[in-house]
């Protein structure tokens, strides 16, 4: 079998994959080199049609912990716990239309600032001089 099709028969096992297994993925960086993963798992995870918006709400949320704290992660790599910074990041204008409800938003304000406080923490790139 010729390595580019154990390659894509690689690629394709994640694209199948249910979401709880993506997350698994994602959180110990099985693969580090695929960005790809990232919109994928909050696509099967948050944007999924027939969910309301509180649980959406909750996904979401679920989503920006595992994130954080692949990020936090210092036996992950560098690049990888950026990458999962910077999508954390492109999710937030997704939490802010969420967030409709003054518990919501009282929620998202504590997300901001566990964010921000885990970001400064764990700067990778900061520290490593890079």
């Amino acid at each position: 079998m010729s390595d580019q099709r154990i390659t894509d028969s690689y690629a394709l096992r994640w694209r199948r994959a249910r979401p709880e297994a993506l997350g698994y993925i994602i959180r110990y960086a099985e693969m580090p080199d695929n960005p790809e993963l990232l919109p994928s798992w909050v696509d099967q995870t948050v944007r999924v049609p027939k969910l309301s918006v509180s649980e959406r709400w909750q996904r979401m949320q679920e989503c920006i912990t595992l994130l954080l704290e692949t990020y936090a992660d210092t036996l992950n790599p560098v690049h990888w716990r950026s990458t999962c910074l910077d999508f954390l990041h492109s999710l937030l204008t997704e939490v802010d239309s969420l967030a409709d409800m003054a518990k919501q938003q009282e929620q998202q304000k504590r997300l901001l600032w566990e964010i921000q406080v885990t970001g400064f923490y764990f700067a990778p790139c900061a520290k490593r001089g890079v």
